[in-house]
């Protein structure tokens, strides 16, 4: 199974630069470059951050570069994100029961289990008792 990984893109709303950098301009290179060179891949994992400062803004402008992604992408909240307006925006992106992002995607090689590790407003990564309870059902559903 080929897969693709990308992280950190910290997204700013559409026109504005991050550290005299353009996440959009960056992302939208790394796309064609995935759908020229990697069209056997089976999905793009982008993990978070996704936005910098977690603006429903900032993830309009994510979705819009990712229309023209060729492979599914599967998206991680990190700690800059926001729950809220990333669901506003990716209202069918992964979720479970209780509202995290997260989920256990079978494919015809293997298995990939995501975790949202998100404490909004915290700079950690933070696992509770429904994100644990979460993984192990997912370990426990796994194929061998």
């Amino acid at each position: 199974m080929r897969f693709i990984q990308l992280t950190d893109p910290h997204f700013v709303p559409q026109g504005e630069l991050l550290f005299e950098l353009d996440p959009r301009a960056r992302l939208a290179a790394a796309v064609r470059a995935i759908n020229a060179s990697h069209a056997d891949c089976e999905f793009v994992i982008i993990t978070g951050d996704l936005t910098h400062r977690g603006e429903h803004e900032a993830y309009e402008s994510l979705a819009q570069v990712l229309l023209a992604l060729e492979r599914p992408p599967i998206l991680l909240v990190g700690n800059h994100d926001r729950r809220a307006p990333f669901r506003q925006v990716f209202d069918d992106a992964d979720c479970d029961e209780n509202g995290f992002v997260q989920a256990m995607h079978s494919f015809s090689d293997a298995t990939v289990v995501t975790l949202d590790t998100l404490d909004e407003g915290e700079t950690d990564g933070f696992m509770c008792p429904q994100r644990l309870e979460f993984l192990a059902a997912c370990l426990a559903d796994a194929p061998a």
